[in-house]
């Protein structure tokens, strides 16, 4: 068993693992590890010696998780190499250019000129590498071998996070690695690698979401008409994309003598990347938008008259990408609901009243294990 202590230098603590390696007889086991060699191809290291396959218990876990799984080795001659060993490494990128402008004199005339400026920033978030098994002889025999594989990962690690546009290219990755390092130069390694999905734990305990504003409405000549107050109630403070959010709205609108047209909710995603010079650019875009009709001057809907409706985390027939909630040093990804109460006429002297919240999107993979969008576990 491998546990990595999450410390600045990085410690590696291991319990030897006695018998762990076993011969491999079962057909049907061989035919499946077969199959997944001809799938996964290039990745598989392959080679005049024979094959050499990882396969995890699972595609994603979360930091502090014990990870499981095994090695599969299978040789049709002795290869000259004698311990096996597993790596993992996670790394944090952000890529991106911003567009600028200024001024020149040239002949005693201003000009105003374009250019472009390019931000990068990358770090290392874990590196680990661990012998699991070595044989005795100094080699390995000809023959199948599965051997397990047992670690933890670090607590606080972020979790995988990819974007792909035309300005900006930003993952949070991590890789893990079998390998057989040969002892005799004129052979190439043994190494099998594949992507492991982390998904960022959800910080708070789930609970219900509430979301309140007051609303005081002047008209021209900041003329008070009275306050409104909104409060919504959420289920619960995290959401898979594609599941419904059930909304309790309570409105009273008894001390105002304005209309409230409309009550919209509007789900935020705001990104922020930082280079390594500690220049920063933020992204905000709303993701979807339910727009309910409001109240009348003077009523109130609340207690047995209050409004219950569902609102659709993802937009429907949209194409936008929902990327995972996610809080690196140099990649945040992070949601928000906004809730807007607009009085009916004009209003002046301040703008129409916002309240914001913050809401946790956990990560959800496809069975290729590649990013398509957040969410909680899916069960």
């Amino acid at each position: 068993f491998f546990f990595f202590n999450d410390t600045a230098t990085t410690e590696i603590y291991t319990e030897q693992i006695v018998g762990s390696v076993r011969c491999v007889q079962e057909t049907g086991t061989w035919d499946f590890i077969g199959n997944q060699i001809k799938r996964m191809g290039s990745s598989v290291s392959s080679s005049k010696f024979g094959h050499l396959y990882l396969k995890l218990e699972k595609g994603f876990f979360y930091p502090g998780e014990t990870v499981t799984g095994n090695i599969y080795v299978s040789l049709i001659q002795n290869y000259p190499g004698c311990t096996i060993n597993l790596r993992i490494t996670g790394n944090e990128e952000a890529h991106w250019s911003e567009q600028r402008s200024g001024t020149r004199s040239a002949n005693g005339k201003s000009q105003t000129y374009h250019y472009t400026e390019y931000y990068s920033g990358s770090r290392q978030i874990l590196q680990h590498r661990f012998p699991v098994y070595s044989f005795p002889q100094g080699w390995i025999p000809q023959g199948q071998y599965a051997i397990p594989v047992c670690f933890r990962l670090p607590e606080y690690i972020p979790g995988s996070f990819v974007k792909n546009s035309l300005s900006i290219t930003a993952k949070i990755s991590y890789q893990i690695e079998a390998e057989i390092l040969s002892l005799d130069r004129g052979v190439s390694n043994m190494v099998f690698y594949q992507p492991i999905t982390i998904r960022e734990c959800v910080k708070e305990t789930i609970h219900s979401l509430r979301c309140e504003m007051n609303i005081n409405v002047k008209t021209w000549c900041c003329i008070g008409h009275g306050n409104a107050n909104v409060r919504a109630y959420f289920e619960k403070n995290a959401y898979a994309p594609y599941e419904v959010a059930n909304v309790i709205c309570e409105i009273d609108n008894t001390k105002c003598d304005i209309d409230l047209s409309d009550i919209q909710f509007v789900l935020i995603n705001r990104q922020r990347f930082v280079c390594s010079t500690g220049h920063s650019k933020q992204l905000s875009e709303d993701v979807t938008k339910m727009i309910q009709n409001g109240l009348k001057a003077k009523e109130a809907a609340v207690g047995e008259n209050r409004r219950v409706f569902s609102m659709a985390i993802a937009r429907p027939g949209s194409n936008y990408e929902m990327q995972p909630s996610t809080e690196g040093q140099l990649i945040s990804n992070k949601y928000f609901l906004r809730i807007n109460a607009t009085p009916n006429g004009c209003v002046c002297c301040s703008t129409i009243p916002v309240s914001y919240t913050h809401l946790t999107l956990p990560t959800i993979y496809s069975v290729q294990i590649s990013v398509v969008a957040v969410s909680l576990k899916k069960k």
